[in-house]
């Protein structure tokens, strides 16, 4: 059995998952998170403006999970490096982890899609907010299953 999920005591009350595998599958899930709410929010919007999930519902639902997949791989690959360099800003400053990761989250989500498709320069002001929250639902399951560290 991998000691990769399992609380490891620390000193000074903090718990945190054994090793770099116990972040890495953190930040895994929270790439899987943030991924699912960018194609649940999709999804929304486009039930907002037809009115229906189509002439299946289900089946909309259902392609749901490999557009989450494939939204995921783009994440992971632009994630990874910001996120490592984050989470040791936040320690070496010594932020509080459940709030920094969240807000880091949400400012890399924002940031990340400025970068790319600058919407705020084109008014789309929405797609900025909606990525910066599906960085902030990354940041926070990152924060829950690396063990709620303070």
């Amino acid at each position: 059995m991998s000691t990769a999920l399992v609380p490891v005591g620390v000193p000074g009350g903090r718990r945190e998952r054994a090793g770099a595998f116990g972040a890495i599958g953190a930040w895994g899930l929270a790439v899987l998170a943030s991924s699912l709410c960018l194609v649940v929010t999709t999804m929304l919007v486009s039930v907002l403006e037809t009115g229906t999930l189509g002439s299946d519902g289900v089946a909309a639902i259902l392609v749901a999970i490999p557009a989450t997949l494939y939204v995921a791989m783009f994440v992971a690959v632009l994630t990874l490096f910001p996120w490592t360099v984050l989470v040791w800003t936040e320690r070496l400053l010594g932020l509080h982890r459940g709030f920094a990761d969240v807000i880091l989250g949400a400012v890399m989500g924002g940031g990340l899609i400025q970068i790319f498709g600058m919407p705020i320069l084109r008014g789309e002001i929405a797609l900025t907010a909606v990525f910066a929250t599906a960085g902030a639902v990354g940041g926070l399951t990152y924060w829950v299953f690396v063990g709620r560290p303070k």
